[in-house]
């Protein structure tokens, strides 16, 4: 079990970035008074403009934040739809790209 975020940190962090986000989950319930409610991370949903997330990539190097492991790809059938396909191979996550 890792410990809880520091949050505070995390806010600062944001804004001193100029990060545009709203804040969901569970630190969102927490703010609106949801009973019972521990934060053991911050969820927010980022302002999808170029600058915004590359300001967002900034960010995030600077807290050393690092994503999940995946155990799959996407691939293209024969009609060009993409398919998430799980395949056991673990790959380490790839860095946040503003263009992608």
């Amino acid at each position: 079990m890792t410990d809880a975020p520091n949050l505070r940190d995390l806010f600062r962090a944001l804004d001193r970035h100029r990060i545009a986000y709203i804040v969901v989950g569970s630190v969102a319930a927490k703010a609106h008074g949801a009973p019972g409610v521990q934060p053991a991370d911050l969820d927010v949903v980022p302002s999808l403009d170029r600058e915004n997330l590359s300001r967002l990539a900034t960010a995030l190097a600077e807290l050393d934040a690092v994503g999940d492991t995946v155990s799959g790809a996407w691939q293209t059938d024969e009609h060009g739809e993409h398919h998430w396909v799980e395949d056991g191979i673990e790959r380490p996550p790839r860095p946040l790209d503003p263009d992608d």
